[in-house]
């Protein structure tokens, strides 16, 4: 888990498949590329086929093969076509057109609406998944913790991922989905009996641009290969900048080194009941009273002032165990601070249905 949130920190962040097993087999034709994807460093090279009635699509790499999304009810198709590079279609009765495109490393596939306001694709199952939540998850799909957390929830794509992509865990790969459009996406969650996500798209009105689309890679299942192809796609895409070059086009960036920050998580603010006050008294003055003694060697024993060391007066019993040299200990306790200042922050707890209803118990919040 550490080296997971390193991972995509640095960035900016088993078993077998056993559902593509146990899929009824259909007489649907499948349309395969037959051909391997030049790899560069982070990304493996791989083939595809796809089922255009279901949109069921699988990836093949080093004689493996995984689904990368799961079959949706059947549709009437019109307008397929196939290419060395390329395959498209038309659900009619959906009004969305498909276009998958074989490009050197990846697979560009977009979804065009030609009148439907939402479409759900792709639907994934995987032994377990990546996703940039904070500072970055890894779910194994059978955990009974992350199961109950994520049983029926529905997250906005823009509001809940820190980084536009999520990346299924296979036996011997990773499929890595790196989103182009970050809005008007949601993801919901289904335990049956493992979690298993949906991507939904909606197309408004007043947007012009009536398309979403996916960069898919094979990478390794490592969360530093993950990393590193997303910073590769988002450099291709001129997106990546470093925190000196954000500081030369605006200079106020420089206050923000070194500044503390503090994360808001879940579907509610911190409120004056989510934190034990009288246990954050304890706890800071505990530790803020350690760090003192460590910054400035201190030690037990004898007396300060006359008085002795009490409840309410701590400090009282304490000498000084070095001789004083101005400020040199006073570093040590600022950058101490911050360890201080996050055991500020306790966890709020999560809101039940009845409460978010309430608008009476939302404004006590």
């Amino acid at each position: 888990m550490k080296r997971i949130v390193l991972a995509l920190l640095l960035l900016v962040m088993s078993g077998c498949d056993s559902a593509a097993q146990n899929q009824p087999q259909t007489n649907q034709p499948l349309i395969e590329t037959g051909q391997q994807l030049a790899a560069p460093k982070q990304a493996l090279p791989f083939s595809f086929e796809v089922k255009p009635e279901t949109f069921e699509l699988f990836v093949e790499s080093g004689g493996s093969r995984e689904r990368a999304s799961e079959p949706l009810p059947a549709r009437r198709v019109e307008q397929l076509q196939k290419s060395e590079q390329e395959v498209s279609w038309s659900y009619p009765d959906d009004k969305l057109q498909v276009r998958i495109r074989q490009a050197a490393d990846h697979l560009q596939i977009t979804l065009t609406s030609t009148g439907t306001e939402s479409f759900s694709w792709p639907l994934v199952k995987a032994p377990a998944y990546m996703l940039p939540l904070g500072e970055g998850k890894w779910i194994p799909a059978g955990d009974k913790v992350w199961q109950s957390f994520l049983r029926e929830e529905s997250l906005t794509f823009s509001e809940s991922f820190s980084m536009r992509f999520f990346a299924l865990n296979h036996e011997k790969y990773a499929i890595f989905y790196m989103v182009d459009n970050m809005f008007n996406n949601t993801l919901d969650f289904a335990v049956d009996p493992e979690i298993s996500l949906r991507f939904t798209h909606e197309f408004p009105t007043i947007n012009h641009d009536k398309s979403y689309s996916f960069r898919l890679y094979v990478t390794q299942n490592d969360p530093v290969q993950i990393a590193g192809l997303y910073k590769h796609v988002i450099q291709q895409q001129g997106e990546f900048a470093t925190l000196a070059q954000k500081a030369a086009a605006n200079p106020n960036v420089e206050k923000l080194y070194g500044a503390p920050h503090f994360y808001l998580w879940n579907k509610t603010f911190l409120s004056e009941d989510d934190v034990q006050w009288d246990a954050l008294k304890k706890a800071a003055w505990r530790r803020l009273y350690g760090l003192a003694r460590a910054a400035f060697g201190w030690q037990q024993g004898g007396r300060a002032g006359g008085h002795r060391a009490t409840a309410g007066n701590p400090a009282a019993g304490l000498h000084r165990a070095v001789p004083a040299q101005g400020d040199s200990g006073r570093p040590q306790l600022r950058a101490a601070l911050p360890r201080l200042l996050r055991s500020a922050v306790v966890r709020p707890r999560r809101r039940s249905k009845s409460e978010s209803a309430d608008p009476k118990r939302r404004e006590a919040a």
